[in-house]
């Protein structure tokens, strides 16, 4: 991860603990994709073999940063109850927490830590 680079508006990190195809990971976002009214087709998922972690990047330019919004909008107020959660079907068969963050750079996650260690 380059340490000053731009973090990208239109791209989500998915990350779990255990490692999910790609599309049991595309099928544990589907609530969330509806509930921003962002179709499959405006969407991709970066990782087409089984891992821990992908990218989900909204296509479009600008259009695409609109959509990444309104999944960030979508994310934080479900059902005015907090945080949305996730669950996928890890290829072991369990089902595993799936985790969602927006895009950032290594010195922005950096500061973050070093932060809460000051907490």
């Amino acid at each position: 991860m380059e340490w000053n680079r731009s973090a990208d508006p239109s791209v989500s990190i998915m990350s779990s603990d255990s490692v999910a195809a790609p599309n049991e990971t595309f099928n544990a976002l589907n609530e969330w994709l509806q509930t921003a009214n962002v179709s499959r087709d405006q969407v991709r998922l970066v990782g087409d073999t089984p891992q821990k972690k992908f990218n989900l990047q909204c296509i479009g330019g600008a259009a695409g940063v609109s959509r990444a919004n309104a999944l960030q909008i979508a994310l934080k107020y479900a059902n005015n109850q907090g945080w949305r959660s996730f669950e996928v079907l890890a290829i072991n068969g369990s089902r595993v927490p799936l985790f969602v963050k927006p895009d950032k750079n290594a010195k922005d996650i950096r500061r973050e830590v070093q932060t809460k260690k000051l907490l």
